[in-house]
């Protein structure tokens, strides 16, 4: 099985059908696929479709799990709390499910055209996983925000893995906004030391990733 999490809004809810259809065709794994809804339209969309193994979970729920989270929503801008919440709902999901013991979270609007089983393969020993954004030469400035593309990043239930994701959750709390200040930007820069900060992360090599 392979476990898998994402978050949108309503404005985001076709492309997060289609990156659910997009698995379904092409993962030649039994999967689950956790939604964050952030709205009751796609919250109530997704619960009524009823897919196979696509999980609405409501804001509310996370945030009464997660008080400080909650307490983000006060100084944030909509979008700079949907980047705080990346961590938060990654660790929420951790937390509360037995179950699952490799965790990759995908931004909504990723589509899967091909089996991504050779970038399974190619991190199946890792704790933490995440992709480059391989900018090529002449957009090589837009790695102030951040060298790795927090589209695809994935933990292990070790301690490696879940030191990793509770240390970006404490990060994103303290700071995730939408501007560039002392090194930081986003949910997405942390993640710029991680190969140096924490032990066992692999950096996917796949050219068809991201």
């Amino acid at each position: 099985m392979k476990y898998f999490c994402t978050y949108f809004d309503s404005g985001f809810l076709r492309r997060a059908l289609a990156l659910y259809n997009s698995l379904k065709i092409n993962i030649n794994h039994e999967f689950k696929l956790y939604a964050l809804c952030f709205d009751e339209l796609s919250f109530s969309t997704i619960k009524k479709l009823s897919y196979e193994n696509f999980i609405p979970i409501s804001l509310n729920d996370l945030l009464v799990y997660d008080r400080e989270l909650a307490d983000c929503r006060l100084n944030r801008s909509i979008v700079e709390f949907y980047f705080t919440c990346t961590a938060a709902l990654l660790l929420y999901l951790m937390e509360t499910s037995n179950e699952i013991d490799n965790l990759i979270y995908l931004d909504a609007d990723i589509f899967f055209f091909n089996n991504p089983e050779p970038i399974f393969y190619e991190s199946k020993n890792a704790s933490i996983s995440i992709v480059e954004h391989r900018y090529s030469p002449n957009l090589k400035g837009y790695e102030r925000n951040g060298i790795y593309n927090v589209s695809w990043v994935g933990f292990c239930r070790d301690e490696n893995g879940m030191a990793a994701l509770n240390w970006w959750r404490e990060r994103c709390l303290e700071w995730c906004y939408d501007r560039h200040e002392n090194g930081k930007y986003a949910d997405q820069k942390y993640l710029d030391d991680w190969p140096s900060r924490f032990k066992n992360v692999h950096v996917i090599k796949h050219i068809g990733a991201n």
